[in-house]
């Protein structure tokens, strides 16, 4: 299986990106390849270009809008020269980001060079000796070695990113699951204490006016002993009243006074 293929095996997510090269030249435009799998573009998604190793979408170095509505299943998205990264050192990635900021999709990493025109054919000296024969093959070997490294470094990387692209998320859905039911019976129990509160809301109430009812009786019951017992002590008072008095008439008139009597 060659490189391409097998990129589009690790990468074959929602969105997949084609034709992923190792290197891209800066002094060109970077033109991306993509197609939907069983995804339906949506308003908001977009390509991005990150530095490898990005954490949040936010991260983003450069992006281009998806057009909304598209009906192909393979399209392109340039991004200018003028605008691309030149460090040559890095590692950079392209996603395909929805308006959710999930990634949908993600290519391989790769590099940027500078324009081949700029390594000059005949920078070599005219003066070729032994000495300088032994220090080309040193190097020779030495970007042999480097190539090997960078090689066993991308598969490595590659099966990083494909690992993270497409995991299984069976546990994350199971948290959440976890987390809905959790929250399913914290809001049950909330309910069933607000009903708990209501029904001995209601009994307060009944009680309330069970005793306000014999609050009522037994003031009743007061004001008519009180009521009876100033009548009665009325009574009383009006009765000793009548035994107390009597009619002047009924007193015997005293005797006539003889004057003459005296004063003889």
């Amino acid at each position: 299986m060659d490189e391409e293929n097998a990129n589009s095996t690790i990468y074959a997510v929602c969105v997949e990106f084609l034709s992923v090269l190792d290197q891209y030249s800066i002094s060109d435009d970077l033109h991306c390849e993509f197609k939907f799998n069983d995804y339906i573009p949506q308003d908001g998604d977009r390509i991005t270009l990150f530095k490898f190793g990005w954490n949040d979408a936010k991260d983003y170095l450069l992006f281009e809008w998806v057009p909304f509505g598209l009906k192909e299943t393979r399209y392109f998205v340039t991004f200018p020269k003028d605008v691309l990264p030149k460090n040559q050192l890095q590692l950079y990635q392209i996603c395909y980001i929805n308006g959710e900021n999930e990634v949908m999709g993600a290519s391989t990493p790769f590099q940027f060079n500078a324009e081949p025109s700029e390594v000059k054919q005949d920078s070599k000296p005219t003066n070729f000796d032994v000495t300088d024969s032994k220090i080309s093959t040193n190097k020779d070997q030495e970007l042999s070695l480097l190539k090997e490294e960078n090689i066993m470094l991308k598969d490595t990387l590659k099966a990083l990113i494909s690992k993270r692209l497409i995991k299984n998320y069976d546990q994350e859905i199971a948290e959440v699951k976890e987390l809905t039911e959790s929250l399913k019976k914290m809001l049950l129990d909330h309910e069933k204490e607000i009903d708990s509160l209501k029904s001995k809301i209601r009994q307060g109430g009944e009680e309330f006016r069970k005793l306000y009812l014999e609050k009522v009786k037994v003031e009743r019951k007061y004001e008519k002993l009180r009521n009876k017992t100033i009548k009665e002590e009325r009574n009383k008072t009006i009765e000793s009243n009548d035994k107390l008095s009597f009619d002047l008439g009924d007193l015997p008139s005293l005797p006539p006074f003889d004057i003459k009597h005296v004063i003889s």
